[in-house]
């Protein structure tokens, strides 16, 4: 995903990574969706099963899905699931956002 990414790829990597992961979704939190769809900024978080709260990526899965391969820095693999949830988000909750029912998430609905 280090090129850029559309929500169908969201839906499809982080649907495959949140089954590695149980009582948790990975999601994609996007700047808005209007008529064209999800776009702007978009950063990754965890969700928890019941999709209340949001949990910081950790371990090395940022790096993972955002680092170009190729970069010296980037890990070969997304690192053990167990890593992955990190702190709260305090930024937003999921009743805060606009969902497509999957692994898209948009803070602003500009329909």
């Amino acid at each position: 995903m280090d090129d850029g990414y559309t929500p169908e790829n969201v839906n499809s990597v982080l649907g495959q990574l949140s089954d590695l992961l149980p009582g948790f979704s990975i999601v994609c939190v996007w700047e808005y969706i209007d008529a064209y769809g999800y776009g702007g900024n978009s950063d990754f978080y965890v969700e928890s099963e019941s999709g209340e709260a949001l949990f910081c990526i950790a371990g090395d899965l940022w790096k993972w899905l955002n680092m170009r391969p190729d970069d010296p820095g980037s890990p070969e693999a997304p690192g053990d699931p167990a890593s992955w949830v990190g702190g709260a988000c305090a930024e937003f909750t999921t009743a805060d956002l606009v969902g497509d029912g999957f692994h898209n998430y948009a803070i602003q609905d500009r329909h």
